[in-house]
């Protein structure tokens, strides 16, 4: 029997004389060692076939087929550069680092097969495929990927992970023309690969640096897959996009990052009847999306414009973000603001990150009388506001306005240069006041401790009279995409005098209040 015992800090282990020499890593089943040398390289997994006559094979039932260049490759083709080779020199290096690679790869599919048939492994599952290695169209190699494909979807395999761009320096050049043209006759053949796809498992599809142009007989297609997620693939042309959502039955997370050619997206039933994310991330030629569907929950938007042109007939749609590089048209960008609010009125949760023009093109003095766009179910708010030099606070009537219901508030601040400042007192606001009785948290992110800042945060604490919880964070949040956020260092003025003027002129308007309100100050100094 083992004992565990705890000595200055570290873990001892005790046993009697019959367990000094049992091996039980050894000991465990099969299948749980192929899930420990799952966590592993490739090439690791490999070498653990010297241990014993029980390791021997092990790593030839793999639970994930990671195939790039770390795994199939020596150090020295791996880490190589040619910044002082010729043009030929370096076309040889390529070409004999290519053909390294996918003879590497197809001796260990031979073994693999080999072994799994001679020792009666028929129904071994893989996880996942993920390929990492630069492919052109028409290039060495094209057939060997079909078949690895196919391998693993006989495998029934849960995740395809391809992506065809390495950044290394003697990858092929980039040439958006030459781009890889995705196999999918490899799932929807009516030869072997046929049978592969049909008693398939394939759940998640991850495509980048590639062509996708189904052919229209693309049918089941993707019609087991979750998840589709899309980066910098060239679709050719709208008809490619409507022929791979028309097979996509099960689909409930769809990503486009960076795709080309495609000005236009629908998402309609009968396709996509389970979807319940759309994320479209800077598809630089979309220019309309059409979205009907009965269980689309959340979608994310990141473009050049504050919305492309839109249409909207989606009842559960209850989070939506929109992420923009605002151009010159300060009054375009204010109507899809208000289209936003008519299309999508159900809204629960927004997030907002721009440079606000909601207040440029009208004047301060006709701000209580102009009709702002109304949520009236949202209760979460996320907006994320850039500035120059200081911060117009103009925008925060509107939203006091427009979210009658609102119950938490979220502000980012981006504000990029500092003005000198030297009175210690916030300039006269002529911002109307905009009582909100349902407002209760309310934090603010990136706050340098100038003015204009102080300005949003006293408003807030002017007019939210059931205000509960006020957080201030000098580090400015960075949204990744889907959900994630990183932090940013505290800004220098925050140290020099930004933290302390912040602290005296919260807690004197604080004192007016008729409520008590909990401040949190992060990041103190």
């Amino acid at each position: 029997m083992l004992l565990m015992k705890k000595q200055k800090g570290e873990v001892v282990v005790q046993g009697s004389d019959d367990d000094d020499h049992q091996d039980y890593l050894t000991a465990l089943p099969c299948p749980l060692l192929c899930n420990i040398l799952s966590f592993l390289p490739t090439k690791e997994a490999v070498k653990t076939s010297v241990l014993s006559s029980t390791w021997r094979n092990v790593w030839t039932t793999p639970e994930n087929l990671i195939l790039d260049a770390h795994n199939f490759l020596n150090t020295q083709q791996y880490s190589l550069t040619s910044s002082q080779l010729s043009e030929t020199l370096r076309f040889n290096l390529k070409h004999n680092r290519s053909s390294a690679f996918f003879h590497n790869v197809n001796a260990y599919f031979s073994r693999l097969i080999t072994h799994l048939h001679s020792n009666h492994h028929p129904n071994h599952k893989i996880s996942k495929l993920r390929v990492y290695f630069t492919f052109r169209r028409g290039s060495y190699g094209c057939n060997d990927l079909a078949r690895w494909i196919a391998i693993a979807l006989d495998k029934k395999v849960d995740e395809i992970d391809l992506c065809f761009s390495e950044s290394h320096e003697l990858s092929a050049p980039y040439d958006r023309g030459a781009l890889l043209l995705f196999p999918c006759e490899v799932l929807c053949s009516k030869e072997s690969f046929a049978r592969a796809f049909v008693n398939s498992g394939l759940k998640c599809v991850r495509l980048a640096h590639c062509a996708l142009a189904p052919h229209p007989a693309f049918n089941p297609g993707f019609a087991t897959i979750t998840t589709l997620d899309l980066h910098e693939v060239d679709l050719v042309c709208g008809e490619h996009v409507e022929i791979v959502l028309a097979s996509c039955h099960s689909l409930e997370w769809l990503g486009f990052s960076k795709c080309y050619n495609m000005e236009y997206l629908r998402i309609e039933d009968p396709s996509c009847q389970k979807l319940r994310h759309l994320n479209v991330n800077t598809c630089y030629k979309l220019e309309a999306i059409v979205v009907r569907s009965s269980s689309l929950e959340s979608m994310e938007y990141t473009g050049t414009k504050f919305m492309i042109d839109s249409m909207f007939d989606a009842p559960k749609l209850k989070t939506f973000s929109s992420r923009v590089v605002v151009g010159d048209d300060p009054e375009r960008d204010m109507l899809r603001y208000y289209k936003l609010s008519i299309d999508l009125p159900q809204l629960e949760t927004l997030f907002l990150e721009c440079t606000c023009h909601m207040s440029h093109h009208v004047p301060v003095n006709t701000m209580s009388k102009m009709i702002v766009p109304t949520f009236p179910n949202l209760r979460h708010l996320i907006v994320t506001k850039e500035a120059v030099y200081q911060q117009n606070s103009c925008w925060i009537e509107v939203v006091l306005k427009g979210c009658p219901i609102l119950r938490r508030f979220d502000i980012n601040l981006w504000t990029h240069m500092k003005l000198f400042e030297v009175e210690l007192r916030v300039t006269k606001s002529f911002l109307h006041p905009c009582p909100h009785t349902n407002l209760k948290e309310v934090t603010i992110t990136g706050i340098r401790g100038d003015q204009s800042e102080i300005a949003v945060a006293v408003y807030l604490l002017q007019n939210a009279s059931q205000l509960q919880k006020m957080t201030i964070d000098p580090r400015r949040r960075v949204y990744l995409g889907n959900g994630k956020w990183r932090s940013s260092e505290v800004c220098e003025s925050w140290s020099n005098g930004g933290s302390h003027r912040l602290h005296h002129l919260l807690h004197e308007e604080a004192q007016r209040l008729s409520s008590p309100v909990k401040f949190f100050f992060r990041c103190q100094q």
